[in-house]
């Protein structure tokens, strides 16, 4: 289950990997008012200056606002991070050595996704279909 920002739904089924959650449901607009809404699945974990804070959760965090944050993503064995994106938007290319340095303004969310090595398709296994995909992309189909 995904929880976005009041509002964002169609932006986040949109959004390339996002069949990793079976839900995605808005966020009531009250609950609103935090640092960081922060979710990831449980395919790794996150640390934010120096703490780690969630593996495959969803919640709030509180954070440096207006100031630089070091978020660290460490991927589980034979995963990697897939994506990342904050407030609709995916930032993964701004993450350099699995480690993003940014400055959060409050009321912001965070979605990370890691994928297992392989897994073309995002389902969460590795099978035929990963390898036709792979095919695929190489030829250019």
């Amino acid at each position: 289950m995904l929880y976005v920002p009041y509002g964002k739904k169609l932006t986040y089924t949109q959004t390339p990997g996002r069949n990793v959650f079976k839900d995605i449901i808005e966020m009531d607009p009250a609950i609103m008012n935090i640092s960081l809404l922060l979710s990831c699945n449980s395919k790794g974990s996150i640390t934010i200056n120096g703490t780690t804070v969630f593996t495959n959760k969803i919640g709030s965090v509180d954070i440096l606002e207006d100031a630089e944050n070091t978020i660290v993503f460490t991927p589980k064995e034979n995963c990697k991070l897939e994506q990342v994106c904050f407030n609709g938007f995916d930032i993964t290319t701004s993450v350099e050595n699995n480690t993003l340095k940014a400055v959060i303004p409050a009321k912001s969310q965070m979605v990370v996704m890691f994928s297992k090595q392989g897994d073309m398709n995002n389902d969460g296994r590795l099978d035929i279909s990963d390898v036709v995909s792979l095919v695929n992309l190489i030829l250019g189909q």
